[in-house]
């Protein structure tokens, strides 16, 4: 700031000081500095204990000791160490971290969390990972007793319900039925054994981005080649139906 406009603001926003002489602004400069010398010094300290915490909860953690032994056992016999060896200086500063069962628990979640999210991170920027969404993003999928439960209800319909899977045959016309969507594409191989269909397996996988934006038609024509590599070995060297309910692709025929 210009002098001219400095000594303005000094009278017109602080008129009760001007009048004092600079010996007084240089004592309050030097007070400024000192409180900021003693800010800085303060926060170091203060980052240092923290840092400690951190140390101290990993290792409680690692050897699986109760939370509790940070506030009873560590830190008194730190500070009793820190007496005898480096004096009462050293003790205030071990006391300043904080070592309660209940930091010590926030302190366990956030490195739990800190690492999750390395790993995450590890694995999204990894060129070998094949992403599988079955979360948001950037949540680990946890298998629950719900998750179970539909499970073995769902390896039950497939084996004990209609239509069953079965062996391929032999002679037996084959009839692929294909279906997709913006979510899910999907085909289903069966085979016509003694006048009857039945079902030899099932297929089906989530478009990527770039498929999500195709039209329908285009949808049907990619389930069709995408489950026709799949099911080549039972549909070389014959004719086969496809079967599907979008009538534009009977062009195909023609």
């Amino acid at each position: 700031m210009k002098p001219s406009k400095l000594l303005r603001h000094l009278e017109t926003k602080h008129p009760a000081l001007k009048d004092k002489p600079s010996e007084y602004f240089e004592r309050k400069k030097h007070e400024q500095e000192g409180q900021k010398q003693l800010l800085r010094a303060t926060t170091s300290t203060n980052a240092s204990a923290l840092r400690a915490s951190y140390l101290v909860a990993n290792r409680i953690v690692k050897a699986k000791k109760p939370f509790t032994i940070g506030e009873e056992l560590i830190l008194p016999a730190t500070k009793d160490i820190c007496r005898e060896l480096l004096g009462e200086a050293a003790v205030k500063r071990i006391a300043q971290v904080p070592l309660s069962a209940s930091t010590v628990t926030r302190r366990i979640e956030e490195i739990a969390e800190d690492i999750e999210t390395q790993l995450l991170e590890r694995i999204n920027a990894s060129p070998c990972y094949y992403k599988i969404v079955l979360t948001k993003k950037n949540n680990l999928f946890k298998w629950t007793q719900e998750c179970q439960a539909a499970f073995d209800e769902f390896k039950r319909l497939l084996t004990t319900t209609a239509p069953l899977l079965s062996r391929v045959g032999n002679p037996g016309d084959m009839i692929m039925d294909i279906d997709a969507s913006d979510v899910c594409i999907g085909g289903v191989l069966s085979q016509v054994q003694k006048d009857e269909e039945r079902v030899l397996a099932y297929g089906s996988r989530k478009p990527s981005k770039t498929e999500q934006n195709y039209c329908t038609t285009q949808w049907e024509l990619l389930v069709m080649t995408e489950f026709t590599s799949p099911f080549r070995q039972y549909l070389l060297g014959s004719a086969f139906t496809v079967r599907t309910d979008h009538n534009s692709l009977r062009w195909l025929t023609r």
